[in-house]
């Protein structure tokens, strides 16, 4: 309840400091804040000392700016694949292990990948990830993209 409340002010002083009151702006104002606020609490509690803090939010905000990148480009991808005359498809299953070790990392990974239009994360099983995309791009290799944008990111995080 305290982190939706803190997501909550966060958006709405993002908000105002923004001076455009639209839901963009908002969700930017409240993921910014719950990252500051988790950050700082680990950081308070001992988790993380003071001096390994501007390394996490580094590595958050490089999680956010590839996520960003792959929003971008997703939407616009499937932005073609709907305007386009004949839906061309190629669905496929991705399988691979996860090198992630702790369970709430590997959950943020997979909420990460089913948050990028025409991906999902369909089951994870210990490490073993299954994640369904909606059209195959050829020579594009999934795996080594979620790996060095995300998990290696949020690898270097669980090892703060």
């Amino acid at each position: 309840m305290t982190g939706l409340l803190v997501a909550l002010v966060g958006g709405l002083v993002w908000v105002g400091f923004h001076g455009s009151a639209d839901l963009a702006t908002f969700l930017v104002g409240a993921v910014v804040s719950t990252a500051a606020a988790w950050a700082t609490r680990i950081a308070w509690r001992g988790g993380l000392p003071l001096a390994r803090l501007p390394r996490a939010v580094a590595l958050c905000g490089q999680i956010l700016f590839w996520f960003t990148v792959d929003l971008v480009v997703a939407n616009a991808w499937q932005l073609r694949l709907v305007l386009s005359p004949r839906l061309r498809v190629r669905p496929q299953w991705v399988h691979f292990t996860t090198r992630l070790e702790h369970p709430a990392t590997r959950e943020i990974l997979g909420v990460l990948i089913s948050l990028t239009p025409g991906t999902v994360t369909e089951e994870m099983r210990g490490e073993e990830v299954v994640i369904h995309v909606l059209d195959e791009t050829p020579g594009e290799d999934h795996v080594a993209a979620i790996r060095s944008r995300y998990e290696a990111p949020l690898a270097q995080l669980e090892a703060l």
